[in-house]
């Protein structure tokens, strides 16, 4: 409010017919009551919130979830090549129960490391968890693109495709599994459930 009424004097005081020093003199007043209201309004904490909720994190004897949330969300902001943050954050949102947002920042870590298999496989696993069928099977076909010797990974690719009703290429990743030598009774279990 008090910057839409130094405007708007401002603005007054450059329409009227006052010398260049008077006008910068006022110019100079009206600026210096508005600091002056917003240092004395304001609450300057607000310029220090990181420092003091990462001191509070390392002084609690048991952390704080949604303060360890909060700092994380404001570190990355700062630094998103912070792979190790962003595990962090997701998998904290998840364990408090904030699905929506671990959800958020797994796709949003992703973007930073498209390929990180960790990332992938978490963020699978929760599509997974939350029914989320076709995103799960999107995400674990494309962590086998970029390693296809991670057998529990196909292990559920092959149980999702199930459920799906994609039989035929769960066929096709049980075959290759059987190369692998994989342990016979995860083998007939998934025959089963194919041959169901």
């Amino acid at each position: 409010m008090v910057g839409v009424i130094s405007f708007f004097f401002s603005f007054y005081v450059n329409k009227t017919s006052l010398n260049s020093k008077k006008k910068i003199l006022f110019s100079l007043l009206v600026f210096s009551f508005t600091t002056l209201t917003y240092l004395i309004n304001s609450d300057l904490e607000i310029f220090f919130y990181k420092e003091r909720l990462e001191n509070d994190l390392y002084k609690e004897k048991k952390i704080n979830p949604e303060k360890l949330i909060l700092f994380l969300e404001i570190q990355l902001k700062e630094n998103p090549n912070d792979l190790e943050g962003w595990k962090i954050l997701a998998k904290t949102c998840l364990l408090s129960g904030y699905i929506q947002k671990a959800d958020i920042y797994y796709k949003r870590s992703l973007t930073f490391f498209p390929d990180n298999l960790n990332l992938l496989l978490e963020y699978a696993d929760l599509k997974e968890n939350i029914a989320e069928l076709t995103n799960a099977i999107s995400l674990r076909e494309k962590i086998k693109a970029i390693d296809d010797s991670n057998f529990k990974n196909l292990i559920s690719l092959i149980k999702l495709y199930i459920s799906v009703g994609k039989k035929a290429q769960a066929k096709i990743e049980l075959e290759y599994l059987k190369n692998k030598k994989i342990n016979k009774d995860i083998i007939d279990e998934l025959n089963s459930k194919i041959n169901f």
